[in-house]
């Protein structure tokens, strides 16, 4: 982790920020049209004139920059989960003070729509000015995703009305919870393993879904019968999209989850350049209880050539019955 936040300081350490015109402007979150990205699991959206100063910059997914603040988001697989990084968050802040030039860090646990996130503070001291930053970060589908807001201190009465605003606009797909009749049902994470055929790549798309919520009474031993029906919405003619095939769903675990491990079929291309595109439903005595769509860049969402251990061993018992 350490090494990964160093290289988020140096990326940014290299950068020249121009200062701009000083005096509060509106925020532009309010005042301009917004504009949708997406990166896999994670939506987000920043104003047209930030779009309009997005550049292309190795290592990060999106890198905008303006006059007045440097907005990045980095994606970095990793083999932890969301709720040991939320309890690093000590551990996470500090990595910043490791680096020279941050001063003034804190990190806190922050509650987004449909996911926690730590969010760091922190001086900084680059290009003979003192910056202000913001950093986001939280883990979903395998990998770390990590927005980097810099801003010059100077233009800090448009600094973080500005910040406020996106930190609000962003979602997050997975883990994403649906309340039935019986409890609720979270579709609570999703791997995507990658494996080297004869002729070009397969693989399996793993979805993990938690059912622990659901009531502990006489309704939740009926929670076995739960269905997952899936369906790919891409065109079978565009070798681009990913394509699903057998599936098999194991039995409830006993932390309450699901998992369901659809087969994809052989493609010519490595998963990285293809792109998922599935509707799910599950479905509980013939009674749609839970309606999910995903899309995306596979790679946004992780591609890994080894499954975790825990979910190589159910996956083992429930497709190979060993």
């Amino acid at each position: 982790m350490r090494k990964y936040i160093r290289h988020i300081a140096a990326a940014f350490l290299l950068t020249v920020l121009l200062s701009g015109c000083s005096g509060p402007k509106p925020n532009p979150y309010e005042t301009e049209e917004l504009v949708s990205k997406n990166a896999g699991p994670a939506v987000f959206a920043v104003p047209r004139s930030w779009n309009e100063g997005a550049v292309d910059a190795a290592g990060f997914r999106y890198y905008f920059e303006t006059e007045d603040i440097l907005l990045n988001l980095q994606i970095e697989q990793v083999h932890f989960s969301n709720e040991e990084f939320i309890r690093s968050a000590a551990a996470y802040g500090s990595g910043f003070t490791e680096d020279a030039g941050y001063t003034n860090v804190s990190c806190e646990v922050i509650e987004l729509p449909s996911v926690k996130a730590l969010e760091v503070s922190a001086d900084v001291q680059s290009e003979g000015k003192q910056k202000k930053l913001k950093n986001l970060a939280f883990v979903t589908c395998g990998n770390i995703y990590s927005w980097s807001y810099y801003a010059d201190e100077q233009k800090e009465e448009n600094y973080l009305p500005a910040y406020e605003s996106f930190r609000e606009n962003i979602s997050v797909l997975i883990p994403n919870s649906t309340d039935t009749e019986w409890g609720r049902v979270t579709l609570d994470n999703l791997y995507i393993q990658q494996k080297k055929t004869g002729s070009g790549y397969g693989g399996w798309i793993v979805f993990v879904f938690d059912l622990s919520a659901l009531d502990e009474n006489q309704q939740y031993g009926l929670s076995e019968e739960y269905e997952f029906a899936f369906s790919d919405r891409s065109d079978s003619n565009d070798s681009t999209y990913l394509h699903f095939q057998n599936k098999y769903e194991s039995a409830i675990q006993t932390d309450g989850k699901k998992y369901v491990f659809v087969s994809i079929r052989e493609c010519d291309r490595p998963l990285a350049e293809m792109q998922l595109a599935a509707d799910m439903d599950v479905w509980c005595f013939q009674k749609p209880s839970l309606s999910n769509q995903l899309t995306g860049a596979c790679a946004d969402f992780g591609i890994t050539d080894e499954l975790p251990e825990s979910v190589r061993q159910i996956m083992d018992s429930t497709v190979t019955g060993s």
